[in-house]
């Protein structure tokens, strides 16, 4: 059961879109911010002195140093029932993908309307993953086409798919094809070859020049059809 008030540790390294956040949830009593910080190195020291703990975290995903994604696994680790939800300006699914990887609770946009935000942290609160309806739709969309793309994910498969667009890449970039068609952001593939995040996205997009391609939606329906 839902406390009368909900307890909100507000993190954003915007001053001024802090400010409008904090008038938003303080016009609504039933919202109590028990923080309000710049970073997310903040957020966390907040955390660790906060007696009662906030029930809700709401971060911005790109703050200096420590980004939201990196501070939800932070909290997550020592805080396993903690409410997260991530606001962002950024409406790209591999985000919130990689959010909830990390076990954000929500992702809101920040043009959403104050009564959809508000209806947001209360279904957040219930329980509920929250998310805009058009990011969900792209990853059961992605989902599906997981599915059919299981069964041919081998780099030979993927040269010879490629191959009929007479599209040659090298095997660097064939497995970070396959690695974004398994749903994996630029950091997770960063991570696991050893390189930076700026050295993925630079693949990516020299990837994609030779597809004659823009996004991960593009790629996934030039492989499906390759496939059918």
């Amino acid at each position: 059961m839902l406390t009368s008030t909900i307890k909100i540790l507000l993190a954003e390294d915007h001053s001024l879109v802090r400010s409008c956040l904090q008038e938003i949830l303080q016009t609504n009593p039933r919202y109590e911010i028990v923080a309000s910080v710049a970073s997310c190195e903040e957020a966390l020291r907040s955390l660790q002195n906060s007696s009662p703990l906030p029930e809700l975290c709401i971060l911005d995903i790109q703050m200096p140093n420590m980004d939201g994604i990196e501070c939800t696994k932070a909290i997550r680790e020592n805080y396993p029932q903690m409410k997260i939800i991530l606001l962002t300006a950024f409406d790209h699914d591999a985000y919130m993908e990689e959010g909830a990887i990390a076990g954000i609770n929500g992702y809101l946009l920040k043009d959403t309307s104050v009564e959809a935000f508000y209806r947001s942290v209360e279904l957040v609160m219930e329980g509920q993953f929250v998310a805009p309806l058009k990011l969900m739709s792209n990853i059961s969309v992605r989902l599906a086409q997981l599915k059919e793309f299981e069964k041919n994910k081998t780099i030979d498969n993927l040269s010879r798919l490629l191959s009929k667009h007479t599209i040659s890449l090298d095997n660097k970039e064939l497995e970070i094809v396959r690695l974004i068609c398994l749903g994996w952001s630029n950091r997770m593939i960063a991570e696991d070859l050893y390189i930076t995040e700026g050295t993925v996205k630079n693949y990516v997009s020299r990837m994609y020049r030779k597809m004659s391609i823009h996004t991960r939606s593009e790629l996934m329906r030039l492989l499906n059809d390759e496939q059918e």
